[in-house]
């Protein structure tokens, strides 16, 4: 059995063979969790979530969507930003943090605990106690999420270290 540090504090993982994610230096995810909220519970007070879900990968929204957060990856994750994506209706559904996919439980518990829909595009960004703080059913550019983000959900000591590594993603 190994042991897999979850962040700052002391708690950690044990577990053999688990589906582990690196979002950041400070954290990996277990994403071979049973519950939406185990999944949840790995993240508060730690990081924010956005949360995109999409019936299928050929809707335009999503694409464009899709190619803005590849190129924000570096501005999310300053700004303690993990994107999940859910894609898809079942039985094909398809729920993923990077390349880890989540489970069809975990799936459908984020679904009703957030009131997603499978019927249209769209994106939930939570802060880092979970709260739904926003809602967006068109495409965002990475502009528009970082100044909502650094607005909205940042302490000023938190926009002051942001300011010091805004030139780390150039």
């Amino acid at each position: 059995m190994s042991s897999v540090p979850l962040g700052q504090g002391s708690r950690s993982l044990v577990g053999h063979g688990l589906s582990i994610v690196p979002v950041s230096t400070a954290m990996e995810i277990n994403t071979d969790v049973k519950t939406a909220a185990a999944l949840l519970d790995q993240f508060y007070e730690k990081r924010r979530l956005l949360i995109m879900s999409t019936p299928d990968t050929s809707n335009q929204y999503y694409k464009l969507q899709n190619v803005m957060l590849q190129r924000a990856g570096c501005g999310l994750d300053l700004r303690q930003v993990t994107v999940i994506e859910l894609i898809g209706l079942p039985p094909r559904e398809v729920g993923r943090i990077k390349d880890r996919q989540l489970n069809s439980e975990v799936i459908e518990g984020l679904r009703q605990a957030l009131r997603i829909s499978r019927s249209y595009f769209s994106m939930v960004l939570l802060d880092e106690h979970g709260v739904d703080h926003e809602r967006f059913i068109n495409p965002t550019t990475s502009d528009e999420l970082y100044s909502f983000i650094d607005t909205y959900l940042m302490e000023e000591e938190e926009r002051e270290r942001l300011e010091k590594k805004r030139d780390y993603c150039d």
